[in-house]
């Protein structure tokens, strides 16, 4: 029943968008064209989005973008009725209506200022584009909460200088100083301002109870072979996906690819069972939340 009414629903905003959305027409000087997500321009069977655009007394193009419901995504200049090119200010929002960013393109690229919200309003980044539409320039990054993330410079597109990086608390994490984007030195704090001594790498893995060479381990250990794809002769690897959260934690487990459903139920067990708070990424001496592609192989003796 659900698909049905997934079709039916489809073909109701279909013929409601019809006679305006098309890959791109004009009609009444007015263009309407259809796009992704990204906002690139795609033939109608592939739209998520669309866009009408009337010529203004510049000779370019106002738009205005929409999702496949009519609410307001954008608001741009294009060079050309084609809308193939963005020449000019551009707002992008969010589903809510808040603003998720704006700034200026030119042929396409990014260039000047910049700025990024959070879907809550608050600013989450700050930066410059060259001419040439790479990172420039002091740029800053916002935690939700307001608390700076990380500031620094950039050189066409490159890390150059020196930057700096916090935890949420507001307390300094790293301080790094690059060269066009080689990292020359660094120093790193802790949470309570006390600064990290000793011998220690700069993008690091921190052993909580296991290590990853001890993960493929645990998996030769801890795997049952399941006993009806033994019957059935199924053998092949069983790829799970599955994150690593800040605290270390383990979640969103799925199976990316497997040959046999009965293998991808043994696989997840396996996932599943492994001990709380396996290990703790870290980045500029923050905890981050890492994503793992896992191979698990399952091979019959002969």
């Amino acid at each position: 029943m659900r698909y049905v009414i997934i079709i039916v629903f489809f073909g109701i905003l279909y013929n409601a968008i019809a006679q305006d959305l098309q890959y791109c027409t004009i009609k009444h000087d007015t263009v309407v064209a259809s796009f992704n997500h990204q906002w690139e321009k795609v033939p109608l069977e592939q739209s998520e989005r669309f866009v009408k655009a009337y010529k203004n007394d510049k000779n370019t193009w106002t738009a205005k973008g929409f999702d496949m419901t009519g609410k307001k995504q954008m608001t741009g200049i294009f060079r050309t009725e084609k809308l193939n090119t963005k020449e000019g200010y551009f707002i992008f929002f969010f589903q809510n209506g808040k603003i998720h960013s704006e700034g200026n393109f030119t042929n396409n690229k990014k260039t000047g200022e910049w700025n990024w919200w959070f879907d809550t309003g608050e600013i989450k980044e700050n930066g410059h584009f060259d001419k040439k539409g790479k990172k420039t320039g002091y740029w800053k990054s916002w935690y939700s909460n307001g608390i700076l993330d990380h500031e620094g410079s950039y050189i066409a597109d490159k890390e150059n200088n020196e930057w700096k990086w916090y935890f949420k608390n507001g307390q300094q994490s790293s301080k790094e100083l690059y060269k066009k984007g080689k990292l020359i030195s660094f120093e790193f704090w802790n949470e309570d301002g006390s600064k990290v001594e000793g011998d220690i790498q700069f993008d690091e893995l921190l052993e909580s109870k296991e290590s990853v060479a001890a993960l493929m381990l645990y998996i030769v250990e801890k795997s049952e072979y399941p006993e009806r794809a033994k019957q059935q002769n199924i053998t092949g690897r069983v790829f799970v996906e599955f994150k690593i959260e800040e605290d270390g934690t383990i979640s969103n487990q799925r199976v990316i690819r497997s040959p046999s459903y009965i293998l991808s139920q043994e696989a997840l067990r396996l996932i599943n069972s492994m001990p709380d708070k396996w290990m703790v990424c870290k980045q500029h001496n923050r905890p981050i939340v890492v994503t793992y592609a896992v191979p698990i192989k399952f091979t019959l003796n002969e």
